[in-house]
Formats: C-alpha cells, structure tokens, sequence
C-alpha cells in the first residue's frame, strides 16, 4: 500500500481551514475529509510510488540454526517479501533498486553460552551495530536488533556480517528468530 496521508492548510481553497475536518478515513486507495471540508474534496488518491512502481522492501529470516565466523556475511534464505527483487538470499545481499531514505532493520537471537556481533555493512562499510553476548548466561539466549535510517543511492548494497574475532565460543544463530528486512520510506 503507497499511501501517504498529508494535510495543508495550503491545499484547501480559501476559506477551508483544517480545523474544519471533523473527521478522516484512509483506506488503501483514497483519503476521504468528513466535515465542512468534504464539501471541496470527497476523495483524493495521494500515491507515493516511484512512477507506479511499488516501493522497493523486503523481509527475510534465517531458516535453520547457523554458526557464523569473522567477515561472515548472514545469509537469510527464507524469504517472506521481496518487492522489486532487492535482496538475494543466495549471496546475503540487498541490491538498492533506487535512490532514496531506506530503513533497515535486523533482530538476532543467539543461543545461550555464545556471542554474536552482527553488524550492518553498506558498501563494504560497517553503519549499524549490534552485540548479543550471552556467554556466561547459563544457556539463557540472548537478543539483539537494530534500526538505522540512512541515504542510499541505486546500486548500493547491504548486508549483515559477523563482526567479530572472538573464536572462544561457536556462534550460533538461532533459525526462525532472526530476521532482516528493508524498505524505502
């Protein structure tokens, strides 16, 4: 769904101010103004897509429970959306199909006794961080995630690697818990 509800008082003709919606209701192709307002607009389709392509996201998680090394990039194989194709569970990577503000979102779940430090990369350079260190905690998991907001241009690519050198424990990942997704906004 591309719908984007804004409101100005610069797009009511003169003499409608904002104050006169009494009421809005926004279903997935149009915003329909309830109040004195209704009478200059009944309903008005305000689309966000980048000339009628959806926009680009996608969601994945890791299917079965991995161990991951240093430099490792996470490979999510189950993927549950992947609108214009942006990412590729073969290699770990999303492919940035156009410019634009991207968020981009992951939640890790190690076992308990290991730690794990998946990292955000963009272009080989590390943008967002997460530690889930449960070594000591008597076999409890441990969680982590992050969500970052970050300018990328077409062609960009994005990723989530294993940071870290500590080889003391097998990092394990636990499959079905751990996600990554993107979308632009």
């Amino acid at each position: 769904m591309n719908v984007l509800f804004a409101i100005s008082v610069a797009i009511f003709p003169s003499g409608i101010l904002l104050e006169q919606v009494e009421k809005v209701h926004v279903s997935e192709k149009s915003v329909c103004f309830h109040g004195s307002a209704a009478d200059w607009v009944k309903h008005k389709v305000l689309d966000t897509s980048n000339s009628g392509k959806p926009k680009p996201a996608f969601t994945t998680s890791i299917a079965k429970d991995t161990s991951f090394e240093a430099g490792q990039i996470y490979k999510f194989t189950n993927v549950k959306l992947n609108v214009r194709s942006m990412y590729n569970p073969n290699d770990g990577k999303a492919t940035i199909p156009s410019n634009g503000n991207y968020a981009i979102s992951w939640h890790i779940l190690s076992d308990g006794g290991y730690a794990v430090y998946p990292w955000l990369k963009v272009n080989n350079n590390y943008q967002g961080h997460t530690a889930c260190d449960a070594r000591g905690s008597n076999g409890v998991r441990m969680s982590c995630g992050n969500l970052v907001v970050l300018p990328l241009k077409k062609g960009d690519k994005i990723w989530i690697e294993e940071w870290t050198s500590n080889t003391s424990g097998r990092k394990n990942v636990q499959g079905g818990y751990s996600s990554f997704s993107a979308w632009q906004i």
